[in-house]
């Protein structure tokens, strides 16, 4: 089978552009095929003897043969047919309709690494860690990644049904969602809090990332910057040379950054940061999580092992491998895992991900899926609207949800036939308070004013702030 070079852009998985079969290669190939003797007489006498003709014609028996040895793997190698090939060059494109989650396979289980902000999976308020168990009500066991995503992805405004099993949790969530384009949401988000933290949110690596985090530290140290806390949570990853220019950014010059391993010589390499960093003597925390992917492993990686910033949070997902594409001369192709990433120190990431130096876990709610419902629902966009209509002179930013305002949310959702006990108001206050802290000030202030309130109520970010706080004062 000849193979030629394929070159594409995959987020979420690194690419090794494959050299054509050389002599060397074609003598190994040849060596192989000595093997092959049985797999050729049950192809030969599958396609003479099986009982319907038109299940062994063309190349299904071939194409079932390759797949079915790539499956026994890994989850990330996978045949592809012409058709899934194509779909894997048309994912480079941009955009597409589905609904918003960086999904892979662990322990056998359909599992999502992150859910995209402002997608309907978040909005559907799905989490890094929850299984999906069911698409349209078919089971998912045995699915691969390219399965699930055609199964996910569909014309804009088509719908489909996912069922979620969340860990802690007993029961099943169905979550109807309609399916919508996908765009990338702005990459870099930042402000200074405390007066001189400065604070940037990196949501996912693309093409500007760096170039973006720089001018946000640019702009932090002229307000006043003096540590930082740099957040990773919830970034399924991306592109190793957007990682490896990040990385760069925060340590000196030579250091190691990560490097990758595998049987093929083109499949071992070593990645250095290669320029000036910014003030390496800057106090640095970098928060991640269970959401925190890819890219994202390998950034928190090299800023642990070289002790550049200390790493708050929970450990990461674990998913930082190397797949080679390899497009066949029928059109058909393969994706093929090549090689590991390890960190500075000798640490494999993949499926082992990283621990955090100091462990802070996510502060979550008793019960999230009425919460995701009182949102998903907009019960709280619709109260927040009337409420600041009604009182438009308040200083929403200082505004506390006290039990007067909580007790009117509550009558309202109640009045719309949203049911909710007593008991489960006393078991979610904090959240249904804090929620709708935010809520109020996204409508009467706006979007950043929204996001520095949900920070301010934030217990892993105020955590972080107040270690990266501490190392300002005895630096």
């Amino acid at each position: 089978m000849n193979v030629r070079k394929i070159i594409l852009v995959l987020a979420m998985s690194a690419l090794l552009i494959c050299p054509a079969f050389g002599q060397d290669r074609r003598a190994t190939i040849e060596e192989t095929y000595k093997g092959l003797g049985p797999l050729m007489e049950a192809l030969d006498l599958v396609k003479k003897g099986y009982v319907s003709e038109d299940k062994v014609a063309g190349n299904e028996l071939l194409y079932g043969a390759v797949r079915g040895m790539l499956e026994t793997l890994d989850p990330y190698s996978q045949f592809m047919t012409p058709k899934d090939l194509k779909g894997l060059q048309d994912d480079t494109q941009g955009h597409f309709g589905g609904i918003g989650v960086v999904i892979s396979i662990r322990n056998d289980f359909l599992t999502v690494i992150s859910a995209i902000e402002g997608t309907p999976a978040a909005e559907a308020g799905i989490l890094a860690d929850d299984r999906i168990v069911k698409i349209d009500g078919e089971s998912t066991r045995g699915i691969t990644i390219d399965g699930a995503v055609n199964k996910l992805r569909g014309d804009p405004g088509t719908k489909v049904t996912v069922t979620i099993s969340r860990p802690g949790f007993k029961d099943l969530m169905d979550k109807a969602l309609t399916r919508t384009i996908i765009e990338v949401p702005d990459t870099v988000w930042s402000h200074l809090f405390r007066g001189n933290i400065g604070y940037i949110r990196l949501k996912n690596f693309n093409s500007k990332s760096n170039e973006e985090i720089v001018k946000a530290l640019s702009d932090l140290e002229a307000q006043g910057m003096k540590a930082i806390v740099f957040d990773l949570r919830n970034n399924p990853g991306g592109l190793l040379m957007k990682a490896w220019e990040v990385a760069s950014t925060f340590l000196p010059k030579g250091k190691l950054i990560v490097y990758t391993e595998g049987r093929l010589p083109e499949s071992v390499a070593k990645y250095y940061s290669m320029k000036d960093p910014f003030h390496p003597e800057m106090p640095l925390v970098v928060l991640g999580n269970g959401g925190s992917a890819s890219a994202s492993e390998i950034v928190i990686g090299a800023l642990k092992d070289n002790r550049r910033g200390l790493f708050v949070g929970t450990k990461t997902f674990g998913k930082a491998s190397v797949q080679s594409v390899y497009a066949f001369s029928d059109g058909s192709g393969m994706r093929l895992t090549t090689a590991h990433y390890f960190t500075p120190g000798g640490h494999l990431i993949h499926e082992k991900g990283i621990e955090p130096d100091i462990l802070v876990d996510e502060d979550r709610p008793v019960d999230y899926e009425l919460l995701t419902k009182l949102s998903y629902q907009e019960y709280y966009v619709v109260f927040a609207r009337k409420y600041v209509e009604q009182h438009p002179d308040l200083k929403y930013r200082e505004l506390k949800v006290d039990d007067q305002l909580l007790g009117e949310f509550v009558k309202y959702v109640r009045t719309e036939g949203f049911a909710i006990s007593d008991d489960q108001v006393r078991y979610n206050e904090k959240w249904l308070r804090q929620q709708g802290r935010i809520y109020l000030v996204k409508q009467a202030e706006g979007e950043k004013a929204a996001q520095v309130v949900a920070l301010e109520e934030d217990s892993q970010f105020q955590r972080a702030a107040d270690i990266v706080q501490a190392m300002l004062l005895n630096k």
